[in-house]
């Protein structure tokens, strides 16, 4: 197996050059039939993928065909995409190129994208170790099934071609599909992985802090790319003032790939360099506010701002790296013009104006908020095991409870994801750090796991989780407790590893229910403590991703303590969406507003320094005593502004947060840290004077932070305010920490 793992990248090596050909600009085609009368759920809107290195697109400006004709079958259902989606793949990969595909391992790759519509290729029949497949090949295959099946607006379908090279000819599998399935919809379950192995097993980027301002790059050239469709200026100012506590990136440069360093609504900040030499190399926070302002400046009249060019940065070993970058915005990624070197210029989504894409003002599909990337690294990877098969086995001596509720995922939805995963490998998980680790997921169920690091234990540092456990965890859960088309559970489980196995924590969870508690396992003769009722996800209108693959593998909030007997659930919250305490009026706050919705969600899921979360003891007593604040008295800044949190929502996270507990926060790095929030509300705390390696806050003193700042400072249903404050942190001098509640965009 690591023969052909070796063989595959060196393949990949010789043949990795980027998307190369300028986009045409082809008149855009219209749907053959109105649009359906319900808009899907949001999704992404990437026309090419970011992290696929297995599928090289190649610098070739050909319109030629790789692939000879194809059958058709209809797959068209009332899930399948947009017709009009379709056709703007089809507009967007007008400029000819063609993709080397790896034929050895036989799994299916998604090649274009956008909106609802996906096409993806699997080698159907061995043959050459890889194959070809064109953008003409990919118009010819979209044309043809909306011209056959696309008369309600919407289409699937799926197909069998013979493609290049010549010698040794591979069959291709192809699929259109809806980007929410990653495959076509009765695909077989043999050798379709579906995409459920995480698309950022590897990551090449990583961010180094620093105390003083990075700049690792040269003067740059500047090439105006701004139109109707580009960022906004006020977005890319956010990314200039979050990045303005400095640091630099390390960057690979061996692939060459796209790697987007920074974003923030509509605004995004990426780069690409290749030199085999170099390994990687660097560019500085100050590298990227210099050029943000200085694109601004030059081509940000009109409120929106795009902009590329090209810098030497410093690389290792002492080697300089030529280097291009781009402002482009978050929802776009279509293939770029070539710069004149063998670096792509696939870094500014968009040369010229596209009238048929909606201005980023009128754009309402879900931008992702955040400065940094949230999958830098993945604590649990994917291990295809081609020798052990599809009964792969790592774990025994697995024990349930019921967590069954009205909010629990879909029944059908988790057997989605035993189909998915019936192939068969293995998921090689930390049990160091004891992080909860999501391992699969598709549309509203999840599944996770996390080692029990309980004082004085002793085990291995990583842990082995099969497929095949995960496939029979939840068929016996629902089989056990699927009730009323919903099912829920957790349990714990010993799993395989080197020389000690850990005893490991499991859960079945809506993707959307990300809450926290102490739950009593069944190993302690009892199932779970009921749990308050809370409303359908249905109720819920943020969007859920619907995708078998991790999307937060790490997961930033700890929750550590409790009993023996007591297991730590796999999601981020101290307690439950209860009714308001009856002491809110009697504050003298206003009353709540709860028909908002909201994300059902406290805790931060991007925050990579991991503030640690302590829960209460069991103890009535000693719970007593950890409701105590942590921190003294705070200074108060009043900074609000019609961009300020609502008041219901700062109201939530104390109600949510009631029950006590602490956060130990590091303070070293002087790191901002968010800790709690809900809806539009976020609390975070920094450590300022760095005296201490770490300090405690209480949830006692969130609660006193959000009372007084709306007492204080709270008008028209909005607050927002900063301050600083002393805390405990075991040294006799507490440090200083600064603290904010604010917007959570």
């Amino acid at each position: 197996m690591y023969l052909l793992k070796i063989l595959v990248a060196l393949v990949a090596v010789l043949f990795a050059v980027s998307l190369a050909a300028p986009a045409a600009e082809v008149s855009p085609q219209t749907s053959r039939a109105p649009a359906p009368s319900e808009a899907p759920a949001p999704i992404p809107d990437f026309s090419t993928p970011l992290n696929g290195p297995d599928v090289l697109p190649l610098a070739d400006s050909t319109d030629t065909a790789e692939c000879g004709d194809s059958t058709f079958v209809d797959q068209t259902s009332e899930a399948s995409p947009r017709v009009d989606d379709c056709l703007v793949i089809v507009k967007n990969i007008a400029g000819g190129g063609r993709w080397e595909i790896e034929a050895l391992i036989g799994q299916q790759h998604q090649l274009v994208q956008w909106g609802t519509c996906a096409f993806g290729v699997q080698r159907a029949v061995v043959g050459a170790p890889y194959f070809y497949v064109g953008n003409e090949d990919i118009i010819y295959a979209i044309m043809s099934s909306i011209e056959k099946f696309g008369s309600s607006g919407l289409v699937g379908s799926k197909g069998y071609m013979r493609c290049s090279p010549n010698f040794l000819s591979p069959g291709c599998n192809w699929g259109l599909y809806h980007t929410k399935s990653f495959l076509p919809r009765d695909a077989p379950n043999d050798m379709v992985s579906a995409l459920t192995t995480p698309t950022n097993d590897f990551q090449a980027v990583s961010f180094l802090p620093s105390d003083v301002k990075e700049d690792d790059c040269g003067a740059s050239d500047f090439v105006d790319q701004t139109n109707g469709g580009s960022p906004l200026v006020d977005d890319c100012l956010v990314i200039v003032k979050n990045i303005a506590s400095n640091g630099r990136w390390n960057v690979e440069a061996v692939f060459g790939d796209q790697h987007q360093l920074v974003q923030w609504g509509t605004c995004a900040f990426g780069v690409q360099g290749k030199s085999s030499s170099a390994g990687s190399y660097y560019v500085g926070n100050g590298d990227i506010i210099d050029i943000i302002q200085s694109s601004i400046e030059m081509f940000g009249s009109s409120g929106v701002v795009a902009a590329k060019g090209s810098m030497q940065c410093n690389g290792q070993l002492s080697r300089s790296v030529n280097v291009a970058w781009g402002i482009y915005h978050t929802k776009t990624a279509k293939p770029r013009s070539v710069l004149p070197r063998e670096i792509s210029a696939g870094i500014t989504p968009r040369d010229t104006p596209d009238p048929a894409l909606p201005t980023p003002a009128n754009d309402t599909s879900p931008i992702p908020d955040i400065t940094t990337p949230g999958n830098d690294t993945q604590p649990a990877t994917f291990v295809r095991d081609d020798q052990a098969g599809a009964q792969d086995h790592r774990c025994w001596n697995v024990l349930f409870g019921d967590q069954t509720a009205d909010w629990s995922p879909e029944i059908d939805d988790c057997l989605v994801i035993a189909k998915n995963i019936a192939s068969g490998g293995m998921w090689n998980v930390e049990a160091f750090v004891c992080k909860s680790h999501q391992l699969v997921q598709y549309g509203t169920c999840a599944f996770g796991v996390r080692a029990e690091c309980r004082r004085g234990s002793n085990h291995d540092w990583f842990f082995h989780v099969g497929n095949q456990d995960i496939i029979d965890i939840i068929n016996q859960s629902v089989d056990l407790f699927g009730s009323n088309g919903r099912v829920g559970a957790t349990g714990s489980m010993s799993c395989q590893a080197v020389a000690m196995p850990p005893r490991v924590d499991w859960g079945l969870y809506h993707t959307k229910d990300l809450r926290l508690e102490q739950r009593q396992m069944a190993s302690a003769g009892s199932g779970p403590r009921a749990i308050p009722d809370l409303p359908a996800p249905a109720v819920v209108t943020s969007p859920i991703l619907d995708r078998t693959t991790p999307t937060n593998d790490q997961q930033p909030s700890i929750f550590s303590g409790g009993d023996e007997g007591t297991s730590v659930a796999l999601t981020p919250r101290d307690s439950y969406d209860q009714p308001y305490p009856n002491n809110t009026a009697a504050a003298g706050l206003p009353a709540p507003n709860t028909t908002l919705p909201c994300p059902v969600f406290s805790t931060p899921t991007n925050d990579t320094h991991r503030p640690v979360f302590l829960a209460s003891p069991a103890d009535p007593q000693q719970a007593a005593a950890d409701g105590n604040n942590e921190c003294g008295d705070s200074t108060f800044e009043n900074q609000i502004s019609a961009a300020s949190p609502l008041i219901d929502d700062c109201l939530r996270i104390a109600t949510n947060i009631g029950k006590g507990g602490k956060w130990e926060v590091e303070s070293t790095a002087k790191d901002q840290h968010q800790l709690v929030q809900y809806g539009t509300c976020a609390l975070g705390v920094q450590g300022l004077d760095g005296i201490a390696f770490f300090f405690y806050v209480g949830n006692q003193d969130i609660i006193d932070l959000i009372h007084e700042s709306i007492r204080m400072y709270g008008f028209d249903g909005r607050v927002q305010t900063a301050g600083e404050m002393q805390c405990s942190s075991g040294i006799s001098k507490p440090p200083t920490v600064g603290w904010g509640i604010y917007h959570t965009k």
